[in-house]
This record gives structure tokens, C-alpha cells and sequence, in this order.
């Protein structure tokens, strides 16, 4: 997820999806049911929708080669395990998209379970479907509060008949405008209509890895993406961030998570830190922004292919 923007103040359904933090689920299995978790709301205030959310898609993500989604441009996002989370840029719009293990029974008790942990007990409106790339998921609209804020959204699940489903939630937050009328679903139902559950299995991934042990991970060894002048933004450096990490892929060839967390100032640049994830560990990896050198996957690590950065 993007660094420089706010994460979502009132939710973040951290794990949402069984798969998290394990290893992504083989078609021909029947995993284990994991019960969900969700993390409760607060009531903390936020800027609210001024006007409808305009939907601009962006480039494909491929979710560690489970399902491809475009992403929004007007949204960040991050991947882990097999789910992709996207959040608007005020925070009140927020989707999570992956695939569950179990059985559609299952996972629609659970589903609805943490739904109402989550968000207070709320009404459900009359059930539809929703369109996808490859078919129609059932679509359910709710609407709730708790902690005295007011949600509305929806959430859709699809059997894929080989021990998983997969699944899509919705939600905005009522402040003095409707964030989910405003324009959150309609960015909702736009993005799974990019959804498709069929990738081509032999995707490569190879690239070059670092001869330097500690590339990436240190300030003194930064990854370097860059190449603008230091506060001018005009060549989007936040996409040439998300371009590295999108590429990125852990020791088993899985999408890696990414968040950042913090900055650090050198004598020629500022670096952004990112948390980022793979299957098995967490590090840190020192991205600069403002420089530019040719590109490696830090040791350890993998990518889908060439880094799509050309220099500045």
C-alpha cells in the first residue's frame, strides 16, 4: 500500500481471508476451514466524499496466480496471500478480494458471522449477482452500525468446486455523504468485472537477483525506483513503486505483501521503509524514490519478470 497515503482509519480487515499468512491453496485439495477474523471499528472521524468516486482502472495484478483484478486507480492497495485489499484515498471505501478454502456452506456462515462482529448486526437487502470477467457471484447488499458508525456495502461468493470459493466484500462509511452511494459501488462492481479466475500457469518467474546479500535492506543499499527531483512528482514515483512490488514475488514464486512503514533520511535522498510479506518471512526493504539504478530482486526473493521501471 501506498506509503504516503493514510491507511483506512475505521477497518482493516487484516485477515480476512483463510488463506492468510499460509501457502497458497492447491486446486486439487480441500484446506481446512480457518475461521475468520475481523478487527472491530472505531468511531474516529475522516474527511467525507465531496463527490462520486470516479472509477479510472488501472493495471492488472495478478493475486499470486490465483485470479487477476484490475486495480483502481483512485484507491491503494495491497496484496497478501490470496486476497488483494483496496482502500479510496479518504479511506471510507474499502474492498477485500481473495479466495476461501471450505465449502460454500461454510464459508457463507462464517462469512456473515464476522460480518456481524465486525459492523454491529445489520439488514440485508434483496440478494442479486454480480458479474465477473468469467460468471456471475452471488451478491448479497447489507447495511449496519456500530459504534455509531453507519456502514453499507455488499459481499460476494462464488463456488469454484474444488474445496474453495471465492469471495469479495464491499464496504463504505456514512459520514455526511453516502461514501458507498456516492460512488463505492459502483468502483465495486467495476473492479470484479476484471476479475478473472483463470491465469496462465506457466507464468515466469525469473529475473535477475542481487549479487549483494543486503540489497534492499539497509538504507546504504537501497532498492532505487526513482529518478525525479526531490518533491517534484510529475513521473508518479508512487507507481514506480508499486510497478517494483507488483514484480516482486517471494521463495515460492507467491505475490508479495507490501506496506510502508515509516521514512529515513540520507544524505542525498529520503527512503521510504516497506513491511513486506512473502508466505514464510517479514522484512524490510529501503526504497528510494528520488534515484534511480538498475533493478534486482534482493536476495531471497523472486520476480514475475523483467521491472517494468525504465530509467528516468
Amino acid at each position: 500500500m501506498s506509503g504516503h497515503l493514510r491507511v483506512l482509519p475505521f477497518i482493516f480487515l487484516s485477515c480476512v481471508l483463510a488463506a492468510c499468512g499460509s501457502t497458497a491453496p492447491q486446486p486439487t485439495a480441500a484446506p481446512t476451514l480457518v475461521a475468520l477474523t475481523i478487527e472491530a471499528p472505531t468511531a474516529a472521524p475522516t474527511a467525507t466524499l465531496s463527490a462520486p468516486i470516479e472509477v479510472t482502472l488501472g493495471p492488472v495484478i495478478n493475486v499470486n496466480n490465483q485470479f487477476v483484478i484490475n486495480e483502481v486507480d483512485s484507491f491503494v492497495y495491497r496484496v497478501a496471500a490470496s486476497r488483494v485489499e483496496m482502500v479510496s484515498l479518504d479511506g471510507d471505501i474499502l474492498f477485500i478480494i481473495g479466495i476461501l478454502p471450505g465449502t460454500e456452506t461454510d464459508n457463507s456462515t462464517e462469512l456473515l458471522s464476522a460480518l456481524q462482529d465486525s459492523f454491529g448486526a445489520f439488514e440485508t437487502a434483496a440478494a442479486g449477482s454480480v458479474l465477473t470477467a468469467d460468471e456471475e457471484a452471488a451478491y448479497q447488499p447489507f447495511s449496519s452500525n456500530k459504534s455509531g458508525v453507519n456502514f453499507e456495502g455488499a459481499y460476494a461468493l462464488l463456488p469454484l468446486g474444488d474445496g474453495r470459493e471465492f469471495f469479495a466484500l464491499g464496504v463504505g462509511r456514512n459520514n455526511d455523504v453516502n461514501a458507498w452511494l456516492a460512488g463505492g459501488e459502483q468502483a465495486f462492481r467495476t473492479v470484479l468485472g476484471t476479475v478473472s479466475l483463470t491465469v496462465d500457469p506457466s507464468l515466469s518467474l525469473e529475473c535477475a537477483i542481487s549479487p549483494t546479500a543486503g540489497y534492499g535492506l539497509s538504507p546504504e543499499q537501497a532498492v532505487k525506483v526513482g529518478g525525479s527531483i526531490l518533491g517534484e512528482f510529475n513521473m508518479n514515483p508512487t507507481a514506480r513503486v508499486r510497478a517494483y512490488f507488483n514484480t516482486l514475488r517471494g521463495p515460492e514464486g507467491e505475490m508479495v505483501g507490501f506496506e510502508r512503514t515509516g521514512s529515513v533520511d540520507t544524505e542525498d535522498s529520503i527512503l521510504d521503509a516497506y513491511r513486506v510479506e512473502t508466505f514464510t518471512s517479514e522484512v524490510t526493504l529501503y526504497v528510494d524514490m528520488y534515484n534511480y539504478e538498475p533493478l534486482f530482486a534482493p536476495q531471497g526473493f523472486m520476480c514475475a519478470g523483467d521491472f517494468p521501471i525504465a530509467a528516468p
